[in-house]
């Protein structure tokens, strides 16, 4: 598929597979591609899903309900990373998050039953692509892990901290994909606590801000 394999290609999915490979398997497996527009949802929340999302371009929101009614962010999916393969393969009657575009979007989407098809003679390369969805829902299970430690941190502080030290990667300057509101539902605050918070911290000598991008100054003595 022209155009469309240099846009996914830096998806671990895809990993060892050239492009004539890709092409090969985009028609052999029958991938489809949807555009959306901002805000537009791509899946509701109890919605019966049987396929895979990747985001060409764009990126995406997935959000859940919490008991209170409140939409939380649970993450931001980005070019070129892939979207709903842990509900899929669990074989979930009911999609248990909404599904939106966070912008416009472009994404492929793959059947996964095509994909399992073991006895398919056509696709050679098919077990590259299932090879490579096993890593990708691993390394997701390590996010889900991350978030987790965020969260059950007994402070704001300590769980902005946290955040940002998983954010980092080792780096001490660098942008983190949320804003603030949606950084305030991934934590699980409200945006006016974590404002303040954030200002604290910068007027602390902790970290350096300025929206998005942020400066980790004494991160490692100051975490309580």
């Amino acid at each position: 598929m022209i155009g469309i394999y240099n846009q996914i290609k830096d998806n671990h999915l895809f990993d060892h597979i050239s492009e004539s490979e890709f092409n090969e398997i985009y028609d052999c497996l029958d991938f489809s591609i949807k555009e959306y527009k901002p805000k537009e949802t791509i899946f509701y929340t109890g919605d019966t899903i049987k396929m895979i999302g990747v985001v060409v371009n764009g990126s995406v929101l997935i959000t859940k309900e919490n008991r209170d009614g409140d939409m939380i962010v649970v993450s931001e999916i980005s070019h070129p990373d892939v979207f709903g393969e842990a509900f899929v393969c669990a074989g979930e009657d009911e999609c248990p998050v909404t599904v939106k575009a966070n912008q416009q979007c472009t994404i492929l989407f793959i059947k996964l039953e095509r994909l399992l098809n073991i006895h398919s003679q056509t696709c050679h390369h098919q077990k590259y692509l299932i090879n490579n969805l096993l890593k990708v829902i691993a390394k997701k299970n390590m996010f889900l892990n991350q978030k987790i430690e965020i969260i059950s941190k007994r402070t704001l502080r300590e769980k902005i901290l946290c955040y940002l030290h998983f954010e980092s990667h080792g780096r001490t300057e660098f942008s983190i994909p949320y804003n603030r509101e949606e950084l305030a539902s991934f934590i699980g605050s409200d945006r006016s606590a974590l404002s303040a918070e954030l200002s604290k911290l910068q007027k602390e000598g902790i970290i350096k801000y300025r929206k998005n991008h942020f400066v980790l100054l004494d991160i490692n003595n100051k975490e309580s």
